[in-house]
């Protein structure tokens, strides 16, 4: 986790979810819905996901949270900290 930068196109990482929340949101571009899991690799990299929509509703059930799964080139942004409790710069 602590090697992944939002400049690689082919990653691929497994952690455990440490935290698991689902929200719903409805503002002037749309609503629907979302979950944010924190993830903690071996090493102790910790970084945010999340899922929206329809990504929120096939996966939501499928992940659950003290399971280690494998992740994959998902689209890494600069975390914003505001809404982040993890120590990474990215999520």
């Amino acid at each position: 986790i602590a090697s992944l930068n939002p400049y690689q196109n082919r990653w691929t990482i497994k952690a455990r979810v440490t935290t698991k929340d689902k929200r719903s949101w409805s503002n002037a571009r749309g609503e629907g819905t979302l979950f944010k899991i924190e993830l903690l690799d071996e090493r102790g990299g910790e970084i945010a996901a999340t899922f929206f929509k329809e990504a929120c509703d096939k996966f939501f059930d499928a992940i659950q949270v003290d399971s280690v799964y494998t992740f994959s080139n998902g689209r890494l942004k600069v975390a914003n900290k505001q809404y982040s409790s993890t120590n990474s710069d990215y999520e």
